[in-house]
């Protein structure tokens, strides 16, 4: 299996605009040069293993989601847990509930 940069640099920038982050942004919370996130990201420079945990950090993501395409959240066990809290509420706690998320979503973007 080889590992196709230009499309990693792709799901890097993809994802980088999920979160409307810059490239300097994205640079700076993984200690890189924007520079070199640019570079990653069209694929004109090979990303080191190093850069790509850092990157997965910052961009809040597993390594397999830039190799492969497949995103998974970073804490599987706690998303489980909220997932069977959601499934115990009522129609007025599970509005509730949803509203909060889009709360907590709406700060976080």
């Amino acid at each position: 299996m080889s590992v196709d940069h230009k499309e990693m640099g792709q799901r890097i920038a993809k994802r980088r605009k999920v979160l409307n982050l810059t490239q300097e942004e994205v640079a700076d919370r993984a200690g890189l040069t924007p520079t070199h996130v640019r570079n990653i990201e069209r694929a004109l420079t090979k990303c080191s293993l190093e850069a790509l945990c850092k990157i997965c950090q910052a961009l809040e993501v597993t390594p397999d989601y830039l190799f492969l395409g497949v995103l998974k959240p970073a804490d599987e066990d706690q998303m489980a847990s909220v997932v069977a809290s959601l499934q115990l509420c009522d129609k007025k706690q599970l509005k509730l509930a949803a509203a909060l998320i889009a709360c907590v979503v709406d700060e976080s973007s």
